[in-house]
């Protein structure tokens, strides 16, 4: 490739990087270009794309107004992190800005050199997966850490929650519940910080599957995935599943016998994190018994339909991948066609 057609190449990747992370929700696509770009153009040319779209934005959060008034709404500047500015200091939402793309940059370029090592899935995604969490995990703790005059993440959190009031108030909510989420909102400030360990292994382990899910479909150059074999077989460790039981069993000793509190955060934290990936371990149950579906459309169909009721199928599929453990459906499964077939 000519020097024009790699610089070409590394814009783009860069450019789109930069689109997708000031998209909103498109974000979680952010690694998607650098990964492409690592994977299509060699190593070197997706650390450069990542390293120009970071630059940029260094730039654009150093000339962006970061501080607004604890009483303002917020500022207009369309960019992530910079809707925190009335809870900490402008130093730290220079950071979190930067920072936050730096989280998707790592996870695509980890991604990348995994393709290029021709890792096997779990080692594949596991490697981005620490990579990256390292990273969100470093934003948070140094934003616990600077805090500001609004607050910090306790401000922030409680704003939240105020603004959730607001909405079921205006949605014609009770008001004994506005007023009971009202009052309780220092306890639920306290919660959600305690198990945001938890919520940010959810966030992080979604953002690696994601796009190694999408990556593996769109990307097509000198046949990157072609070792990674069928995901529909992926499986935890079955040992795993104990700290799932053991986290409930302290929840309920903590919550009925010893009442200390952290103890009942920890098991939380526990089975949340547990719970996501045996939510996925779930789903590829499902997606192994859907390979069986001859009409592409139909396991398109049943995807969405998962996606748009997840919020009552979520506890239903980890559940299922739980059972996956004693129950093992798709050997049985396999064991079954095949005493069939003999």
């Amino acid at each position: 490739m000519n020097p024009g057609q790699r610089i070409k190449a590394i814009g783009l990747g860069a450019a789109a990087s930069l689109v997708l992370y000031a998209s909103g929700f498109l974000a979680l696509f952010t690694p998607l270009p650098i990964l492409y770009v690592s994977v299509t153009r060699g190593r070197g040319d997706g650390l450069r794309a990542a390293v120009a779209a970071t630059a940029v934005l260094c730039v654009v959060y150093a000339l962006a107004p970061l501080s607004v008034p604890a009483d303002a709404q917020g500022s207009a500047f369309p960019l992530p992190a910079v809707g925190m500015a009335p809870f900490f200091k402008p130093a730290f939402i220079w950071i979190a800005g930067v920072g936050y793309f730096a989280y998707f940059a790592v996870a695509g370029l980890v991604l990348g050199e995994g393709a290029h090592r021709r890792q096997e899935l779990v080692r594949w995604g596991g490697q981005a997966f620490v990579a990256s969490f390292a990273v969100l995990a470093s934003i948070v703790l140094l934003g616990s850490a600077m805090g500001s005059e609004g607050g910090g993440f306790a401000g922030l959190l409680t704003q939240i929650i105020r603004e959730i009031a607001a909405v079921q108030a205006q949605a014609g909510a009770s008001s004994a519940n506005i007023g009971f989420l009202t009052d309780n909102a220092a306890e639920a400030v306290a919660l959600m910080k305690g198990i945001s360990p938890s919520i940010l292994f959810v966030f992080t382990l979604f953002t690696i599957v994601l796009n190694m899910v999408i990556g593996r479909r769109v990307i097509r150059g000198r046949k990157a995935f072609s070792h990674v074999h069928n995901v529909a077989r992926f499986r935890m460790p079955d040992p795993a599943v104990w700290a799932m039981i053991g986290g409930g069993a302290a929840f309920f000793a903590d919550s009925y016998l010893l009442h200390s509190g952290a103890i009942r955060i920890a098991s939380i934290n526990v089975m949340v994190a547990f719970g996501s990936l045996y939510f996925f371990q779930g789903l590829a149950v499902i997606a192994y018994f859907l390979q069986g579906v001859k009409l592409p459309i139909l396991r398109t169909l049943a995807y969405v339909a998962i996606i748009i009721f997840l919020q009552t199928v979520g506890m239903l599929i980890v559940a299922l991948g739980v059972a996956d453990v004693w129950a093992d459906f798709r050997l049985r499964n396999w064991k079954a066609r095949h005493t069939d077939q003999a």
